[in-house]
């Protein structure tokens, strides 16, 4: 089944097991207009993003309206996305954090509709694999081959944040890009909220298998892709999906981007690479 929207091409298949793959529907009241209670959306692929495709085919605007939690990036790969409760922020290269013009457009992301399902207390998280390890845990009692959100909310003796300037064409693919682009910073003693997201490994030509987290501060001032973390006392939050929906670019850059080409150490590299930690 598909479907135009906004440009862009609704796409959906049906799964008998696990995540059920559909189209997004209308929300009760309270919820993102045009979202579903339990769906992941996702506008653009993870290969297409890291071949090069760094385009936006939809404004922040319309984006928000198919949720109010997750990640992503915007045109060029201009800064890290980090949306919670429906407010999405854009931390720059340059460090500076600020929420993001609605008309920015944006090449690929992934959000929900957040709602909690169930919790974790994480009584010590000395550093990322720790944080990975702690949250595996969980998605293995609930199901392991499910989508989940994840939220948690804690004050970080230190958290290490990556962003990226601004690309320039002809664009490089990510792992290229990022290794000559990217900025990082070392913030200690603050209070904000990780937006985390995990997709199965069948999934990985969609999205980063296992978890992909983005941070930003309370006070909306610190943010970025999220490298390494150390907390303590804290509750993660999970949303779990029982649907998956992907958006399609009707672009030619998407079209003509060379997703197959893009081997599973280019997504590990962009994902995790780290200059300084």
């Amino acid at each position: 089944m598909k479907k135009t929207i906004f440009g862009i091409t609704r796409f959906a298949l049906s799964a008998m097991l696990f995540a059920t793959v559909g189209c997004a529907s209308t929300k009760s009241a309270g919820t993102a207009a045009g979202s579903d209670a339990d769906a992941i959306m996702q506008l653009s692929t993870i290969t297409a993003l890291v071949s090069g495709d760094y385009y936006g085919s939809m404004t922040v605007a319309d984006l928000l309206k198919h949720g109010d939690f997750g990640l992503g990036c915007f045109d060029a790969v201009n800064g890290e996305m980090i949306i919670v409760d429906g407010v999405c922020y854009q931390a720059l290269g340059s460090g500076e954090v600020k929420k993001a013009d609605m008309n920015e457009t944006v090449p690929f992301a992934t959000l929900c509709t957040f709602e909690s399902d169930f919790s974790k207390t994480i009584a010590n998280c000395p550093d990322f694999t720790s944080l990975v390890s702690e949250l595996n845990g969980a998605v293995l009692e609930h199901g392991a081959n499910s989508l989940y959100a994840v939220k948690v909310h804690a004050d970080f003796p230190s958290i290490y944040v990556r962003s990226e300037t601004k690309q320039e064409e002809p664009y490089l693919p990510l792992d290229k890009a990022l290794a000559v682009s990217q900025t990082e910073f070392d913030y200690a003693n603050v209070s904000g909220t990780l937006v985390g997201l995990y997709f199965p490994d069948y999934m990985s030509k969609l999205n980063s298998a296992g978890w992909h987290f983005h941070f930003i501060s309370d006070d909306g001032t610190k943010g970025g892709h999220v490298l390494n973390v150390r907390f303590a006392n804290a509750t993660a939050e999970f949303d779990k999906a029982s649907s998956f929906t992907m958006l399609i670019p009707d672009t030619s850059s998407f079209q003509n981007a060379a997703i197959n080409a893009v081997r599973q150490e280019s997504i590990d590299a962009a994902e995790r690479a780290s200059k300084g930690e």
